[in-house]
């Protein structure tokens, strides 16, 4: 599955055509990047797309707004109304941002809005994680050890592992911000730990001390953890595997929209509803996507 390649029905992209006119017109050599071709089941009364091209909304007569990427897969199908003859897109125009497909009928004189989502890939092959291995449902923290928002998401998140053991897991990711003048470092220390199994010792402690962290700082939360090797975790703490690890955790939560700390997925979803009713309505959604079924009754989603 390639990124933003699950559609979920709940949020937005701005299609824009900008005409440039210049006077008198010299003349350009027109260069085609790519282009493709699809065929539809049905026909298109009207089409729309995301401004940065990788999604193609049509308008079709069986009454469904077909969602395609810009090689002509079928990414998902929504209902509409009846009569619906007209379709734009509206939103933000960026990465993990919801969008908004507008539809209207000149017949019934209707406007009709859908906000529609996508699920990102998050590679979270390597990342710490509570939580069984296999668990169907993944949630994945992009964290920063200095941001004080963070440092409350274990006890929220804690719960949440606890009521469902078998079904979820949860991965850390690492997004140091740069206002934070230890971030990276304190990144850096953690994974040192995790070289030795000891991540979510050395997590925890960095974020009961997130106010006085320095150098040496580190050096004693490493030294206060039992059975870790002092010598190793000051060699894996300056080498550039460790570096290179937790800058492409940044790199791939910027390429997801990642802006801020701490910032949640749910199998990729953006977690917007931040109550524990809310996580676990998601969880259970998930569930059920994957053919389990929730793992408890279904709790009622804040409005």
């Amino acid at each position: 599955m390639t990124s933003h390649s699950r559609i979920l029905f709940g949020a937005s992209f701005l299609f824009a055509i900008l005409l440039f006119i210049a006077s008198p017109c010299p003349a350009t050599t027109v260069q085609i990047q790519g282009q493709h071709k699809f065929s539809l089941t049905t026909k298109p009364i009207a089409v729309a797309a995301s401004m940065d091209g990788k999604w193609i909304f049509a308008l079709v007569d069986s009454g469904n707004v077909q969602i395609f990427s810009a090689d002509g897969q079928l990414a998902g199908s929504i209902p509409t109304n009846p009569g619906m003859d007209h379709i734009t897109v509206a939103g933000g125009g960026l990465i993990g941002k919801p969008d908004t497909i507008i539809l209207s009928s000149k017949q019934n004189s209707q406007i009709q809005t859908i906000q529609v989502d996508f699920a990102v890939d998050i590679d979270t092959s390597s990342a710490p994680f509570l939580g069984k291995a296999e668990a169907p449902v993944v949630i994945t923290v992009f964290s920063d050890f200095q941001c004080p928002y963070c440092s409350k998401i274990s006890a929220f998140l804690e719960p949440i592992l606890q009521q469902n053991p078998d079904n979820v897991k949860i991965a850390f990711k690492h997004f140091p911000l740069p206002s934070h003048n230890m971030a990276k470092q304190a990144a850096w220390a953690s994974m040192a730990a995790h070289q030795q199994g000891k991540f979510w010792e050395y997590h925890d402690q960095l974020f009961k001390n997130q106010s006085s962290l320095n150098d040496k700082k580190l050096e004693e939360i490493a030294q206060g953890i039992a059975g870790l090797n002092l010598e190793r975790f000051k060699q894996d703490l300056g080498s550039l595997t460790i570096k290179d690890r937790v800058e492409k955790d940044a790199e791939e939560g910027r390429s997801i929209g990642v802006g801020g700390t701490p910032t949640i997925y749910v199998n990729g979803r953006a977690l917007k509803d931040r109550s524990p009713q809310g996580v676990q309505a998601l969880i259970d959604e998930e569930l059920i996507s994957a053919g389990k079924g929730p793992q408890k009754a279904k709790q009622p989603r804040k409005k």
